[in-house]
């Protein structure tokens, strides 16, 4: 009976842990299914995704299939007179770009021969020019030639080196003609080759070759003047007054210095006329006079200053004849300064110096007439009070001394 009951005990217990045992497994087994089923979905995907690098690798290895690298092409797999046909191909272009290369070396060669033919024969007529000069002098043909080797000469495309320096002999051999070789009528040409060598002075931006073209408008002027005042022209009785050629050669250059804004020249061309033809400075003075009240810049009015006072250093009886004007003029002028806030100091310095040697060429020739002088010396007085006068002692020195003078030529009234 014991032992009946401890094997039932014993049987009893196997059975329960038979129990927990087989419930262990259905446990177990349920998790390795799950994780049977988890790694079979993982699978699939993964499966998925080698499917498709697989397809991808096989695309790109239809590709490369298809499109081979020009290195992969075996040569010798290549038929031999498609080879032929391509190095005669090859050739052919290489022989155009060679006879290309000798048309244009050949067009070059043949340029450059051109040019120096060109400039051979212009050489040789520029001869057959300073001989006519040489052998006839300035008369009405060879003064139709000058215009044209001005333009040659500011041409920068047209005047080469040798050229260039062919016609600046040229017009040294001009500049050393005698007086008795120049037979040019001036009144003829003055609107036709004359005409055009104004122009150049006026327009050329080669300074050499305005000064050439001004050099030469001197000469004939000089000469024609020198021709108009000889004995035998003065024996002439004429009716109607004589024009003065030279006037109406340069009056348009003072005009277009003085008026224009953006003109080519400047005060020394001037200079120049005014010392080489006396008998342009009376005209010449008479002009400045005018514009000096009608300019409108101060920079233009100064320049007419200067001109007048570089005509006035060479003292004439006729420039002492338009004694009044001038003074009348720079009387003006002074005014518009002291009115002005802060008039520039050059301009009235100027001025006073201007009106000094009018006064002293007045003295020189007994001109005792200075005109109405009222507005001059109130002026003058005006000026004496300002700080310009105060801060420049030149300035108020001089405007003294000229108030001296006019009271002076008062009382010897």
């Amino acid at each position: 009976k014991q032992w009946y009951q401890r094997r039932v005990v014993i049987t009893a217990g196997i059975d329960n842990d038979n129990e927990s045992g087989s419930d262990n497994e259905i446990d177990n087994e349920d998790e390795v299914s799950e994780s049977i089923d988890d790694n079979e979905l993982s699978s699939e995907d993964g499966s998925d995704e080698s499917v498709e690098e697989e397809d991808e690798e096989g695309s790109n290895q239809m590709d490369t299939e298809q499109t081979p690298n020009d290195d992969d092409v075996d040569l010798s797999e290549a038929d031999e007179n498609e080879l032929a046909e391509e190095d005669r191909v090859l050739g052919v272009a290489m022989q155009g770009l060679i006879n290309i290369r000798k048309v244009k070396d050949v067009e070059k060669k043949e340029k450059a021969l051109k040019k120096a033919k060109s400039e051979q024969f212009k050489v040789k007529m520029l001869d057959l020019v300073e001989i006519t000069f040489e052998e006839i002098g300035i008369s009405n043909v060879s003064v139709k030639i000058v215009p044209r080797l001005l333009g040659i000469i500011s041409s920068s495309s047209m005047a080469s080196g040798l050229i260039q320096s062919k016609i600046m002999l040229i017009f040294k051999l001009i500049s050393r003609i005698n007086a008795e070789a120049v037979t040019v009528n001036l009144k003829d040409h003055i609107n036709s080759s004359i005409n055009q060598i104004r122009n150049v002075v006026l327009k050329a931006t080669n300074r050499e070759t305005r000064a050439l073209a001004c050099n030469f408008l001197c000469k004939v002027s000089k000469v024609h003047a020198s021709k108009q005042e000889s004995p035998k022209v003065k024996r002439r009785k004429s009716t109607t007054p004589q024009r003065n050629v030279s006037i109406e050669i340069f009056l348009p250059l003072i005009n277009n210095f003085i008026q224009e804004k953006n003109t080519k020249l400047n005060k020394q061309i001037f200079f120049q006329i005014i010392e080489r033809l006396p008998n342009v400075r009376c005209d010449f003075l008479k002009e400045l006079t005018s514009l000096l009240q009608t300019a409108i810049s101060p920079y233009h009015k100064l320049q007419c200053l200067l001109l007048m006072e570089r005509i006035y250093s060479f003292a004439d009886v006729t420039l002492a004849n338009q004694q009044q004007e001038v003074i009348h003029a720079i009387s003006s002028f002074l005014a518009v300064l002291k009115d002005l806030e802060s008039p520039c100091p050059h301009h009235i310095r100027k001025a006073m110096q201007l009106l000094q040697k009018v006064i002293l060429v007045g003295q020189k020739y007994d001109t005792t007439s200075l005109g109405n002088t009222k507005q001059l010396a109130a002026s003058l007085k005006d000026i004496q009070l300002m700080d310009v006068a105060v801060k420049y002692s030149d300035i108020g020195h001089l405007g003294r001394k000229l108030l001296t003078t006019l009271d002076e030529r008062k009382e010897s009234k």
